[in-house]
């Protein structure tokens, strides 16, 4: 399974029986590509191609509209989230920029990804926990034999962000920021 956010299926063979862990710091692959080809960083931060995960029987899950590969803050022009599944993805719509474009600069950002430098590979075992940003960063597994049972688990942002500005700010300020 290549690195990707979200929930979806590609592969690297792994040791023993397999099922390694990919993880792919996914702000640093993009400013990587920015630095390399601004236009195609461009390109995925202008074009909103659908997403959607439909890999079980029955279930297709879809975000609320179409967002672009690289979301991109308005207000600060900083990175602010990564979508990115080449397997959950739609048709791509035409616009400012035609398909092909969108499909040069998806093959520069995935051969990015594909870099052995930006990866980072590991063996899950028994009880180990790992926690990550499905904002920022990609993940993935390689091939394997036999079972592997995994529970997996999704903090929603807001919430998360909420309880940290509660942990480490009086509520006064917090209140100051929202009201005013």
């Amino acid at each position: 399974m290549l690195s990707h956010t979200d929930n979806s299926p590609g592969g690297k063979p792994g040791a023993n029986l397999g099922g390694q862990s990919l993880l792919v710091d996914g702000f640093n692959a993009a400013n990587t590509l920015k630095k390399e080809d601004p236009v195609a960083f461009e390109v995925l931060s202008q074009v909103k191609p659908p997403w959607h995960a439909s890999g079980n029987k029955g279930i297709t899950i879809s975000p609320d509209k179409p967002y672009p590969v690289f979301e991109v803050d308005e207000n600060t022009g900083k990175l602010h989230r990564i979508r990115w599944n080449n397997d959950d993805r739609g048709v791509v719509p035409w616009g400012k920029y035609s398909p092909e474009e969108w499909y040069r600069a998806a093959a520069k950002w995935s051969s990015i990804l594909r870099r052995e430098y930006m990866e980072y590979w590991f063996q899950l075992k028994p009880g180990n926990l790992l926690i990550f940003d499905n904002w920022r960063v990609l993940h993935g597994r390689s091939a394997f034999t036999g079972v592997r049972r995994i529970c997996g688990a999704y903090i929603n942002r807001d919430d998360f962000i909420s309880r940290w500005r509660n942990t480490h700010y009086p509520r006064e300020e917090i209140l100051k920021r929202i009201i005013g």
